[in-house]
């Protein structure tokens, strides 16, 4: 069916009465950012995803009460705990945490409280309130910040599995304080979290961590601070950004009204597409079990995978608060299909030099001689991997692509695809079944944002494409 995005008005309108104190200072900027005159709506004009009443969610699932972190007597004398004013928030121990004024950390606990508790409803509330943009790219960034929340809503409200919070707990650790005037800050924290999805046993806990926040913060002449800008580095969010970027252009706009309508159209088209994927995937459920069978005689293989092995060696390098990676290997930016690829390797699938197509690493530079020399794209490279699992005959992994998602096993692969693009590869930890024993989800192991126990349905995906490892020669 067609959704439409239910928060048009809602930022339309932002600006033009949704705080006077964010109009005042954009006012001051241009007298002419936003001239629509819709009211801005709120939470309760959003339709609500599921019939059920929602009530508040539990405390953390971790703690009941936030961990007290001081800094070091050097900073702090009196060595006094510093107040924790997020709901559900850890501050966890840094030497930057005194730095911070109150009003700061207010600022940030608001965000972040307002993010989770949409999540826990699947209704997106208001960000904006929380902005006071004072340039074209700090209104685009703004704009990404509120749409970024509701398009993940949107997405997992078609989900037929209930993807409500009824747990979460997040902790923050700054690792940067920067002054840049009296009246300007900038902030960089690490977030994790620990949350447990409505239609999970009690016993299934998601994890996420390791991601990277800036905020640049102003205060107004009333002496209030608002965020300026407000960046993460995670995975969803970068790949929204990309397809802005394509939609805009090279240049940030100047006119507002575009920039709503872009952000608007790829809600449109997210939460279509999320609605027909659902679909297949409902269809997909039914067959799984047919469709795990594999044709006569067309696959074949000399060497079992070990899958276990390679899911242990998944857990072993992501946490659930800090980041960890393997040494011993070279570590990307998007380090996503690298830390699928050593996971397939400590399952015991051997790399692979012969032939054009190659999946090996044994230095960073890429090199496509038939020799154990550099790394091959596939190692590292989303789309890379995929050619090379769909089209490899000879040596190195035996694989099934494209086929059933739920016809995996874990220690397969998963790709995520938004929109058209395939943005991020994880390994599949375990198959979530119902009480008839069908297939309802997947949950996932991944790095670049590192996720734990994560299930599939949830993720920022448009498209799935499963990658069966079945054995190797």
């Amino acid at each position: 069916m067609e959704q439409t995005n239910p928060n048009k008005p809602f930022l339309m309108g932002f600006l033009a009465g949704a705080g006077a104190m964010a109009l005042i200072g954009l006012l001051l900027f241009s007298s002419g950012w936003l001239n629509r005159s819709t009211a801005p709506g709120d939470a309760s004009s959003e339709p609500s995803p599921v019939s059920s009443s929602v009530s508040e969610p539990a405390l953390s699932p971790s703690s009941s009460t936030p961990e007290e972190s001081s800094s070091s007597s050097e900073e702090a004398p009196d060595d006094a705990p510093r107040e924790v004013i997020g709901e559900f928030a850890t501050l966890r121990d840094s030497d930057l945490i005194n730095t911070l004024g109150d009003s700061h950390l207010e600022l940030i606990y608001r965000f972040f409280d307002t993010s989770y508790r949409s999540l826990s409803q699947l209704r997106s509330e208001n960000l904006l309130e929380y902005f006071q943009p004072r340039t074209d790219e700090e209104y685009e960034n703004a704009i990404l910040n509120q749409m970024h929340l509701q398009i993940t809503c949107g997405i997992r409200a078609v989900r037929e599995n209930d993807l409500r919070l009824d747990r979460y707990g997040y902790g923050i650790r700054i690792t940067r304080f920067e002054e840049l005037s009296p009246d300007c800050v900038e902030i960089e924290l690490t977030e994790d979290s620990e949350i447990h999805f409505a239609f999970l046993d009690d016993r299934t806990v998601s994890r996420t961590s390791g991601v990277q926040h800036r905020f640049v913060m102003t205060r107004d002449a009333a002496g209030d601070w608002y965020i300026a800008s407000h960046e993460q580095q995670e995975d969803s969010f970068q790949q929204l950004w990309a397809l802005y970027r394509a939609a805009r252009g090279a240049e940030v706009l100047t006119d507002h009204n575009r920039v709503n309508d872009l952000f608007y159209d790829l809600y449109d088209q997210a939460v279509a597409a999320a609605e027909q994927d659902e679909l297949s995937r409902l269809e997909l459920q039914k067959t799984a079990r047919v469709d795990a069978r594999l044709p006569a005689n067309q696959y074949t293989w000399k060497h079992e995978y070990d899958r276990d092995s390679a899911v242990n060696y998944s857990y072993l390098w992501v946490d659930a608060i800090k980041t960890l990676r393997n040494s011993a290997w070279q570590v990307y930016d998007q380090n996503g299909t690298n830390y699928v690829s050593q996971s397939l390797y400590a399952g015991g699938i051997p790399m692979d030099c012969t032939g054009e197509q190659q999946w090996k690493w044994c230095g960073d530079a890429i090199n496509t001689s038939q020799m154990m020399i550099g790394r091959s794209a596939s190692w590292t490279d989303v789309d890379a991997f995929y050619l090379y699992a769909r089209t490899n005959e000879k040596g190195g992994p035996v694989t099934l692509t494209d086929g059933n998602i739920y016809s995996t096993r874990n220690g397969d692969v998963l790709q995520l695809g938004l929109l058209g693009s395939w943005y991020q590869t994880v390994l599949i930890a375990e198959l979530v079944t119902d009480s008839d024993d069908q297939p309802i989800d997947l949950l996932i192991n991944s790095n670049t944002t590192d996720r734990i126990d994560y299930p599939a349905s949830a993720l920022m995906a448009t498209a799935l494409r499963s990658i069966r490892v079945l054995g190797f020669n």
